[in-house]
């Protein structure tokens, strides 16, 4: 598993990449209060009918990336914060605008929003509650959609997503925001081919992501919750 100076590494990086002053030693505490800063700050959407994880996977990749770029570079800033809602998106496609929509139909997305701008929706609809994390269901890889580019050919990537002590709430922000951020810094293109698998504890396998956060077991800690590694898999 990461070590917690190679954890808080990542984090330092992720820090200024943000524009925010590193401490040599970023402890859980340290996230938090960056997190804090941010607020208020541009928020994307997410409308979920049932967990399907290749599906809220392929769907928030190709949000990001059809972002504009002042916009992607805003929401990298702020952390890729996304709201999680409970609902079902068939239902709301008339009153709201959603920029994407899982083929399955089981996520919708509205790209990144001023702060207050969808409370129309935040009010419609409660928050995705962090409850025990329901058995996932298996699939096959999704493809990143949009123009994808002649400079590469399309790659396999897995998005490798811890379970242990996880509730459904934090499997989403944690799986949502690896895509994301992977897709904002250009490695998960669209045209390439995601899969996600599911482990108790992220191992050190090599990857280009790494969703880091205080650790649930222990907060004076932090914990890798998410990876994104190249080379194909299955959902497990």
């Amino acid at each position: 598993m990461y070590a917690q100076d190679e954890l808080s590494a990542i984090v330092r990086r992720r820090l200024r990449d943000a524009g925010f002053a590193a401490p040599e030693d970023a402890q859980p505490a340290t996230v938090a209060a960056a997190a804090r800063s941010q607020e208020p700050a541009l928020s994307a959407y997410a409308v979920v009918r049932n967990l399907d994880p290749t599906g809220l996977a392929g769907a928030v990749a190709a949000l990001a990336a059809g972002l504009p770029a002042d916009t992607r570079l805003r929401w990298r800033r702020a952390f890729t914060r996304t709201v999680f809602l409970t609902g079902n998106p068939a239902n709301l496609a008339g009153r709201f605008a959603f920029d994407h929509v899982a083929d399955d139909g089981s996520v919708a997305l509205i790209g990144p929003q001023e702060p207050d701008a969808m409370l129309g929706l935040r009010r419609l609809l409660p928050l995705v509650a962090d409850g025990p994390l329901p058995s996932l269901p298996a699939g096959g890889p999704v493809t990143v959609a949009g123009r994808a580019r002649a400079d590469r050919p399309a790659r396999d990537w897995r998005a490798t997503v811890a379970t242990a002590g996880v509730g459904t709430a934090g499997y989403l922000v944690h799986l949502g925001h690896v895509v994301a951020e992977a897709v904002l810094d250009g490695d998960l293109r669209p045209g390439d081919r995601l899969s996600v698998r599911h482990v108790p504890r992220v191992l050190h396998d090599g990857a280009v992501t790494v969703r880091v956060h205080a650790d649930g077991y222990d907060p004076n800690r932090l914990r890798a919750y998410a990876a994104l590694t190249p080379g194909a898999s299955t959902v497990e």
